[in-house]
């Protein structure tokens, strides 16, 4: 991954121009500046007003006002709706609520809490009165998480004097498919050396799941026998916290599992609570009072043995990510990170496996744990390619 903090742009070419790279850049940021005003008006003033100061953007930055034919194509407009050539076009993609539009009434791209815009030109050309560049920009919300966009830029300078957009593409950066795990559904599993859950006065359990079939009965995702048991049952959500003479469910027929997608799927324990998180979304819980989580004779596994041990109630599909720590996560924390590759130095963190590659080590396959090098066995994994795992 580019490491932005350290690009910088490629030389400037120019030819008599009219407009100068200041204006240029200038113009970035003016845009940027709007983009925050009108992100700022919508969460302290409401949709009316951040409509408004929508349309002065658009007024100023862009040539729309003059007449000037802008060339639009937002990053997340899709199928007869990606081309925004017109005013409204354009107003629909910022702020919503236009006739003729998908785009629904506060849910524009400039409704999204952005606090923050950097623009990184790549290269700027200046040609007379016309200029164009590209880059890319880092968007930056109000709860500190940045997106990073391609943007195309041309610039026109009106008899006024003022630079204004005539064309605009944007795009996200192409990710290459990820490397993920393949179980078979029949004898994949993945058996660390240790009872890595034994003994936790708190914990959260999280990774990313993609199903191509669930058990009728119960189905592994990952957790250790008689300890924390978590997958679903029935194709819904089940775990238990398995410690006898302690044998307590703390939830069954929680929202049913979807097929053919990824989902973060968390779990989180507290002295007090027991909860689970959907794609970051809190969806059950249970209160259940518990000092110390106890322990089990049992190894953590993925993918198979999380009810039973060994290679019972197996999983079908594809399993990413899988991480344990010894703190309850908030779920600020769980969606600030859940999309986030680590490195396995975070605090509190007792055992991460990326799940991106199998190592072969002599007679034998393993996943590696980026923490404590807590490495696991692995039997009748594949690794695969997918384009699909929101992970970065």
């Amino acid at each position: 991954m580019v490491d932005y903090n350290d690009y910088k742009p490629n030389p400037i070419i120019s030819s008599n121009s009219i407009i100068t790279e200041g204006e240029v850049i200038n113009a970035q940021k003016t845009w940027g500046d709007g983009l925050i005003l009108i992100s700022k008006t919508y969460d302290e003033k409401g949709y009316e007003e951040a409509k408004k100061i929508a349309q002065d953007v658009l007024n100023s930055a862009y040539g729309y006002a003059k007449g000037v034919s802008v060339l639009f194509k937002p990053t997340l407009a899709s199928g007869k709706q990606t081309f925004r050539l017109t005013n409204d076009g354009a107003l629909a993609y910022f702020v919503g609520g236009i006739a003729g539009f998908p785009d629904a009434q506060g849910k524009g791209f400039a409704c999204k809490g952005w606090r923050e815009v950097k623009s990184y030109p790549a290269g700027i050309q200046l040609f007379g009165n016309i200029a164009h560049s590209m880059g890319n920009v880092h968007l930056i919300d109000k709860d500190g998480k940045c997106t990073i966009v391609d943007k195309t830029w041309g610039y026109k300078k009106d008899d006024e004097g003022n630079v204004r957009i005539v064309l605009h593409h944007s795009s996200l950066p192409y990710m290459p498919p990820h490397v993920v795990l393949k179980f078979d559904g029949v004898g994949s599993v993945i058996t660390s050396p240790s009872s890595l859950m034994n003994n936790l006065l708190a914990f959260t359990l999280e990774g990313w799941v993609k199903a191509v079939s669930l058990r009728d009965h119960l189905t592994s995702f990952f957790g250790q026998n008689d300890m924390i048991e978590f997958g679903t049952e029935k194709g819904c959500y089940r775990g238990h916290r398995g410690q006898h003479p302690f044998t307590s469910q703390f939830f069954t027929r929680a929202p049913a599992f979807p097929l053919h997608e990824w989902h973060h799927v968390a779990l989180v324990a507290t002295s007090m609570k027991l909860l689970l998180y959907h794609d970051g979304v809190l969806v059950s819980s249970a209160d259940f009072n518990c000092d110390n989580y106890g322990d089990s004779a049992f190894p953590f596994q993925i993918g198979a043995g999380v009810w039973h041990g060994g290679k019972t109630h197996p999983f079908h599909g594809f399993i990413s990510d899988v991480r344990l720590w010894t703190v309850a996560r908030s779920q600020a924390e769980i969606q600030a990170y859940m999309s986030n590759r680590l490195t396995g130095k975070e605090p509190n963190l007792k055992a991460y496996y990326p799940l991106d590659k199998v190592i072969v080590d002599g007679n034998t396959t393993k996943v590696l744990d980026l923490v404590d090098g807590c490495n696991a066995l692995c039997d009748s994994i594949l690794e695969v390619e997918d384009s699909t795992l929101p992970l970065k």
